[in-house]
């Protein structure tokens, strides 16, 4: 088990007056001799008078900057190299990194994977979905959890990367992403979750962020991935145009449909052979 005395605990809070009273209290109950590193991001609401009435490590942004953009200014400022992350609306337990902390010297990372979900409205359900589809995708596997704001990892694991993560809430599915194509362990541990306290700040801007740096990493770490993410919907908007064409035409040709698609695939062999004879030369740096 990880010594609390060398633990930095960080919460980024942007307008949470309405939980980050409780969320520090928790903290403090359970992580006193730790060195508790709370981030105002620009609040306009009480969250940084809030926050001034504990005996915490307070870092104040003069206007919001973004979810990752906490995150950096609290990973900067640690001292420790055991960094936990928490978020401020109330949804975690301070109890529960006493569960993450468990075996965290075996692993780069450990994630609290959600039991359950706050209720969300549809379009966001449906974005978050297809971010989580997206991640799988491009490591290959499944990944129980890919944004849970409570985590553990080594500063050193994200450190180097810190001017390439978002400032936004993708900074947690991006530096996840990078400890697995860097072959680093990441471990899942079910957590209990709470009903969040006020509104979410998450918007599409967020989203077409994560989409991007997803994409980003699977160029440089999984080539024959990010091309596939292109063309497959090529091939599917090529084939139904084909058939479409066919119908209009009175025609039943198929044929033109099954080249295209083994021209595509053909073509994706090619790109696969090519990246496994240079994969010594595609290296992690080439994001920096």
């Amino acid at each position: 088990m990880i010594d609390k005395n060398k633990i930095t605990v960080i919460v980024p809070a942007y307008n949470e007056d309405l939980a980050i009273g409780q969320v520090v209290s928790d903290l403090l109950e359970n992580f006193s001799t730790s060195e508790i590193i709370i981030v105002d991001d620009g609040s306009t609401d009480r969250t940084l008078e809030k926050i001034r009435s504990f005996n915490v490590k307070i870092i104040s942004h003069k206007k919001n900057k973004g979810y990752g953009a906490a995150l950096k200014s609290g990973i900067k400022a640690a001292i420790h190299n055991t960094i936990v992350t928490m978020d401020a609306d109330g949804e975690h337990s301070a109890r529960s990194i006493e569960d993450l902390l468990q075996g965290f010297e075996l692993c780069a990372m450990v994630v609290g994977k959600r039991t359950s979900y706050n209720r969300e409205n549809l379009i966001r359900m449906m974005g978050k979905s297809f971010l989580w589809w997206l991640a799988n995708f491009t490591v290959g596997y499944h990944i129980p959890d890919i944004n849970s704001g409570l985590r553990v990892f080594h500063k050193g694991a994200v450190q180097q990367w810190l001017d390439f993560l978002p400032d936004t809430f993708s900074f947690h599915t991006t530096s996840t992403l990078l400890c697995i194509f860097n072959k680093r362990k990441v471990r899942y541990v079910p957590i209990e979750t709470f009903e969040r306290k006020g509104l979410s700040k998450v918007d599409i801007y967020s989203g077409i962020v994560s989409m991007k740096k997803i994409f980003l990493l699977t160029l440089f770490m999984r080539p024959v991935r990010a091309f596939l993410m292109i063309l497959m919907p090529l091939i599917l908007m090529t084939s139904c145009a084909f058939f479409i064409l066919n119908i209009l035409a009175s025609e039943t040709n198929y044929l033109n449909v099954v080249w295209v698609g083994l021209f595509m695939f053909g073509a994706l062999g090619i790109i696969e052979l090519l990246t496994r004879s240079n994969k010594n030369l595609i290296s992690t740096k080439t994001l920096m």
